[in-house]
């Protein structure tokens, strides 16, 4: 596999911290690991989303919610999170097979706005340049490839041993 494992801290305030910018021409599959760290629930603040309304996000809700869906195809899925706690969020860049995960919870697809990611730009540390999110990104891990299901589920056993992601 050709991957990179970064340690990186960078945090978001949830006042007025973000980055934000237009995607670059991504060779696919792309598959990137992260691990986040939930520092304050804002309701919504985001962390990961596209610059409209109709893209694939990652937000905080009302404590202890994070949300992961897509607007455009009504999917999503809600898993807790405490303050100070870590998600790992595993996501595939493939065109229309391309999906979102949280911790170990089902994925969410988003096929119908994700066969070019975030054409319309993405935003890391707010929900569409504004509602900024409060946390941590303190891992990424990512593949030129789609992960077997075995390295796959070794990775989630080391973020999950590192961060105590899930029981």
């Amino acid at each position: 596999l050709n991957q990179s494992n970064v340690l990186v801290f960078i945090s978001f305030d949830g006042t007025n911290d973000q980055l934000t910018g237009q995607w670059p021409n991504l060779v696919m599959p792309l598959t990137i690991y992260a691990v986040v760290k939930i520092n304050a629930f804002n309701n919504p603040g985001g962390i990961l989303s596209g610059n409209n309304a109709t893209t694939l996000e990652l937000i905080t809700r009302a404590a202890p919610n994070v949300l992961v869906g897509d607007t455009a195809v009504a999917d999503g899925a809600t898993v807790s999170a405490a303050v100070s706690a870590y998600v790992l969020l595993r996501t595939v860049y493939n065109t229309a097979s391309s999906w979102i995960r949280v911790n170990n919870e089902a994925q969410t697809s988003a096929a119908a706005v994700f066969t070019s990611p975030w054409a319309s730009g993405m935003n890391i540390g707010a929900r569409n340049g504004a509602q900024f999110g409060s946390f941590s990104i303190v891992e990424v891990a990512q593949y030129s490839n789609i992960p077997t299901a075995t390295v796959d589920t070794s990775l989630q056993q080391y973020f999950n041993d590192r961060y105590t992601l899930w029981v």
